[in-house]
């Protein structure tokens, strides 16, 4: 009876150990699957990190020109404020608030747009505050 149960105990351990590498075998596909996922998303998480910079590099950009105007505005003597000159567009009345500014890459003075009507409409659509409804 004992060669036997030396078989059976052998059987038994040829089994585990069938069980035990199949186990490993699964997990190491699985290691493969999460070390490609791991890597996928490391390559996103670099892409995000040089959008973040660069987003950042012309959120300073933005902050430096809005300074830079502000600076220019300050620097401008307040009577030369436009306060008097209004212009009308569609039966509506606006003041030019300042006597310069910078609309679309370009740099306006408050004469040159009381004289453009193209100019002052896109102002309005734009909502820009450089033209004050007023009520006349």
């Amino acid at each position: 009876m004992e060669p036997t149960s030396q078989n059976s105990t052998a059987e038994l351990a040829d089994k585990l150990l069938a069980d035990t590498q199949a186990e490993v075998a699964t997990l190491k596909a699985q290691v493969e699957v999460l070390e490609t996922e791991k890597k996928s998303l490391e390559e996103q998480i670099a892409g995000k990190d040089a959008r973040i910079t660069e987003l950042t590099g012309a959120v300073k950009e933005a902050e430096t020109l809005v300074l830079a105007q502000q600076a220019q505005l300050a620097k401008q003597p307040t009577e030369t404020v436009v306060d008097d000159l209004v212009v009308t567009y569609k039966k509506g009345h606006y003041r030019i608030a300042i006597p310069s500014f910078h609309f679309k890459g370009e740099n306006y003075t408050a004469d040159q747009l009381k004289d453009d009507q193209e100019l002052i409409a896109k102002l309005i659509d734009a909502k820009s505050g450089v033209l004050v409804p007023v009520k006349k």
